[in-house]
């Protein structure tokens, strides 16, 4: 009799952890999601972690000789963490620089007067826009057809998303994006 009680015990407590999902657990910073699985079951918190996606598409169908688009699908996000995920739909290779506003300056008439990479100040000819106030990039080029994510955490304010490489920013490659 005390066997099989100690074997009901033991039943018991292995429900019980099974259920209250005790398991194995990973984390992953690059898609912004939790997994975790025991007992079978297997919940994504990438959904429901508190954060918005921002899905961007960057788009050319010439390379330099052609205009270019950067579209974001929201233009308004509320501050906190922000995911992105960037697709580049285009022919050359393309970047994402997250760039905070300050001032009264505008996403879409930022003075290009920047050179070089770092960026270096020049007088006149310019090809890109200065990343002083740089949030969030994806560090390094994506080729034609790849996917990025990115996050980070972003305050209120205003925001340009632009993509960087010389000249691109002057074909098109920008948008706004409102922190709230």
């Amino acid at each position: 009799m005390h066997a099989r009680r100690m074997s009901l015990v033991a039943g018991t407590v292995l429900a019980l952890a099974l259920a209250s999902g005790c398991g194995s657990s990973s984390k992953s910073n690059a898609s912004g999601s939790t997994t975790t699985s025991g007992g079978g079951v297997t919940v994504s918190t990438a959904a429901s972690s508190g954060g918005t996606v921002v899905h961007v598409n960057l788009v050319d169908t010439k390379g330099l000789n052609g205009p270019m688009k950067l579209i974001a699908d929201k233009s308004t996000v509320p501050a906190g963490k922000v995911t992105f995920i960037i697709k580049n739909t285009g022919t050359i290779e393309h970047e994402l620089v997250v760039l905070k506003m300050t001032g009264n300056e505008a996403w879409n008439t930022m003075p290009v007067t920047y050179a070089g990479d770092p960026p270096a100040p020049v007088n006149s000819g310019g090809d890109k826009v200065s990343e002083a106030n740089d949030e969030l990039d994806t560090g390094s080029n994506l080729a034609p057809g790849t996917t990025r994510t990115m996050s980070g955490t972003l305050a209120a304010g205003s925001y340009a998303l632009v993509c960087n490489i010389a000249k691109h920013y002057g074909l098109g490659m920008r948008a706004g994006l409102t922190v709230s």
